[in-house]
């Protein structure tokens, strides 16, 4: 005899009815049967089984050989006709959702290997699977803006490389947090363009005055928005040693900065 699974059981099973089986010790999934379990917020007792443990006798039943060919090729066949219908359904759904979003999934295709988002929002569209309203508003912003950093980049001239005086104005500034203290870096917009990325070098602090609204947000206590403020705009002059960013040309990490000049 057989379990439904297919475990041989060869004795100690009875018959209850018209059916044969064995009757087998069970307990609460959650707990094991112990009642208890690190849920400290009740003291500890399971709340599936209220403490009790769960304990009790089911039947289980057993099978023959051809009974459980039988059950299994039962399964089977509805296995396969769910698999079916979900293919039907999918295909119906894929020419449904190309319909509606295929201009979008090509718009979106460009930028697969570059945003998760992206990829998986097209595989889903792909397979079948309608988006959300929130979905399609994300993706739309997340393709226009690719779009306009593929624009900007496409402007942009080659970074500089190697010990070399540039001049550009202050896009953005940052203060970072590490285990080494503070650092404040600058991302830089040169004349061709290209971008570079590196410390706010001391002696711009003491060339770029805390004035106007950099002072009042200082006075606030925004010191982060104050030192934005402060120094996003300004044009310099300086020189220090430069290194291209992996796979971009266009953008350069600097270190060392020296001989600043306001332009």
């Amino acid at each position: 005899m057989f379990t439904r699974n297919g475990k041989e059981i060869q004795e100690g099973f009875i018959h209850n009815g018209k059916k044969a089986g064995y009757m087998e010790d069970r307990y609460c999934p959650k707990c094991g049967g112990a009642g208890r379990g690190p849920w400290f917020p009740d003291g500890g007792i399971c709340y599936r089984c209220g403490g009790s443990g769960g304990h009790h006798k089911a039947f289980v039943k057993l099978y023959t050989q051809e009974q459980l060919d039988k059950l299994n090729e039962a399964a089977e066949k509805r296995r396969l006709v769910k698999i079916a219908q979900i293919e039907a359904e999918k295909a119906v759904n894929q020419e449904t959702v190309l319909a509606q979003y295929g201009d979008l999934i090509q718009r979106a295709r460009p930028f697969v290997e570059r945003n998760s988002f992206i990829s998986d929002i097209v595989y889903k569209l792909e397979n079948g699977i309608f988006p959300t309203d929130k979905q399609v508003i994300a993706l739309e912003k997340v393709i226009s803006m690719l779009s306009q950093q593929d624009e900007k980049k496409a402007e942009k001239g080659e970074a500089p490389l190697g010990k070399q005086m540039v001049v550009g104005t202050i896009c953005t500034v940052k203060r970072q947090y590490s285990q080494f203290g503070i650092q404040e870096k600058m991302l830089v917009e040169l004349e061709n363009h290209s971008t570079v990325w590196g410390s706010v070098g001391k002696a711009l602090w003491e060339m770029v005055p805390c004035s106007g609204e950099a002072r009042r947000l200082f006075d606030e206590g925004d010191l982060d928005a104050s030192f934005k403020a402060r120094f996003r705009g300004v044009k310099v002059q300086f020189e220090a040693d430069f290194s291209h960013a992996d796979n971009d040309s266009t953008h350069s990490f600097f270190k060392r900065p020296v001989k600043f000049s306001l332009v």
